[in-house]
């Protein structure tokens, strides 16, 4: 658990797998991730268009999408919000994982991301993302930013947290 804007959150989702997807869009949901769920999870998912302009996909536990919800609703209705509020809840899709642990993203959701036969997901702290493998590749291999500043300011911000202990 890692203490954030004072509300004590699940997180800590990490690695990544290509998964195949199956004639009815579905993929097996991997073990190594799976294990990283709280243990009283329901396996109930909501599942969005990324917002950061990518080609990607948000995958959050339902959990974790509850703690998101309630972070927005505190937000003042300002035409900005009411429109991200719409692109959100517009677009997102619930998902649950059958008993044979897969989980079915639909065709339109699958087009979004450029998918065909195969996703890459991986765990990004208190949610995943869902790729197409090759588009996934495309962007890591354009990204031009400083990593020394980012870790610089991530270690402030961590410094700062432990502070509040």
């Amino acid at each position: 658990m890692v203490k954030y804007a004072k509300k004590w959150l699940y997180m800590g989702f990490r690695g990544r797998k290509i998964c195949s997807l199956d004639k009815k869009n579905r993929f097996l949901f991997p073990k190594e991730l799976k294990d990283k769920l709280p243990s009283d999870s329901s396996y109930k998912f909501i599942l969005i268009n990324s917002f950061d302009g990518t080609k990607s996909l948000y995958l959050y536990p339902l959990e974790n999408w509850q703690k998101f919800e309630k972070a927005l609703l505190k937000k003042p209705l300002k035409k900005d919000v009411i429109k991200f509020r719409n692109f959100i809840l517009g677009n997102l899709v619930e998902l649950e994982m059958d008993k044979n642990g897969r989980l079915l993203i639909p065709q339109n959701k699958l087009d979004f991301i450029n998918a065909k036969n195969e996703i890459l997901i991986f765990g990004d702290i208190d949610k995943f993302q869902i790729w197409a493998p090759e588009e996934f590749e495309r962007y890591n291999s354009t990204l031009d930013f400083d990593p020394e500043e980012i870790l610089k300011d991530l270690y402030i911000y961590n410094e700062e947290l432990d502070s509040d202990e």
